[in-house]
Parts: structure tokens; C-alpha cells; sequence
């Protein structure tokens, strides 16, 4: 189906193949939707004069979940799990030259794969700049509450102390007697 579910016809002697709908619960590798062939329910619409009209969408174009399109159909996250499951430290720069190779087979460009990692670690700096900030927020915050703490427990002992003295000098002066 193309855009507003319209079939895309792709070859002029076979039936217009569909895509299936994502799924909730499963993005197949890479983001892109399944392409299914349709089986024997019924004759394929051709589409009408003002759909031929419309330019042909890439089938298996790359998109989310939500159905948006997505920008880098693989990104630095899809580089990320493909590189944990690899080889360790021993062998980096043989793995890292295969999956390149292997990457620039599939027509994945690394070069976007790169700006995707400094866009990743840009958002991930600010992330870090921001809970410090809020780090050096909450600790001004309790040194203010130390210090409130502080204050007060001065005025307890000064109160307690004022309390004791007049409570005992109370019971002392009535026993004082004047003559």
C-alpha cells in the first residue's frame, strides 16, 4: 500500500505487491515493513488515472513504529547492538573494518551512522549538563536546610535553657520568705 492506502504499482506484469501493516509488538530489522505478495483473495485493483498520476513511494521505505518515516533507516542504536554482540576488545579494529564493509555492502551509509552518534552524544552531554545542574540546585537546597537546621537547634537549646531557669527559679523563690 502507498500513502492514504493506495497500492503502489511496482512491476507492469505482476500484481501490485502490499505492505503489511506494523505491528505493534515487532519492528522488523532495520525499521522496514514486511513486503508480502497477495494470495488468491481476489483480482489486484489497478489503480485509477488520477493515481497513476501520483509518483511511486519506496515500498520498503524505512519507518517507526508510529508509521512516521524514518530519517536514518539504521542509526547509531541499530551500530550499538550489532557491535555488542561481536567480538570483544581483542579483535576491535578487524570487527570494526568487517561490520564497516559489511554495512557499506547494504548500502548503509557509515557516514550517516556518524552523525547520528554525534547527535546521539550531543543529547547525551545536555542530559548530563542538566542533572548536574540540578545536582548543584539540590545541594545548595540542602545546605540551606543544614544551615536552617543548624539555626534552629541553637534557638531549641536557648529556649530549653530559658524554660529551665525560670521554671526552677519559680520553685526556688517560693520558698524565698520575706521578712
Amino acid at each position: 500500500m502507498g500513502i492514504f492506502g493506495r497500492k503502489v504499482k511496482l512491476d507492469a506484469d505482476g500484481p501490485a505487491p502490499e505492505m503489511d501493516p506494523p505491528h505493534p509488538n515487532h519492528t522488523p530489522s532495520g525499521g522496514v515493513p514486511v513486503v508480502t505478495q497477495p494470495t488468491g483473495s481476489g483480482p489486484v485493483q489497478q489503480p485509477s488515472k488520477s493515481q497513476a498520476s501520483v509518483p511511486a513511494v519506496p515500498v520498503a521505505a524505512p519507518v517507526t513504529q508510529s508509521g512516521a518515516v524514518r530519517v536514518t533507516p539504521y542509526g547509531v542504536e541499530d551500530a550499538i547492538k550489532l557491535m555488542r554482540t561481536l567480538a570483544g576488545e581483542a579483535n576491535a579494529d578487524l570487527v570494526v573494518r568487517v561490520v564497516k564493509r559489511t554495512l557499506e555492502s547494504l548500502n548503509v551509509q557509515v557516514a550517516d551512522i556518524v552523525v547520528d552518534a554525534e547527535r546521539k552524544e550531543t543529547a547525551i552531554k545536555a542530559d548530563i549538563a542538566t542533572y548536574k545542574a540540578d545536582i548543584a540546585e539540590l545541594d545548595h537546597e540542602i545546605k540551606t536546610r543544614r544551615d536552617e537546621i543548624t539555626r534552629l537547634e541553637a534557638e531549641l537549646t536557648e529556649t530549653s535553657m530559658v524554660k529551665t531557669r525560670l521554671t526552677s527559679a519559680g520553685s526556688t523563690s517560693a520558698k524565698i520568705v520575706i521578712d
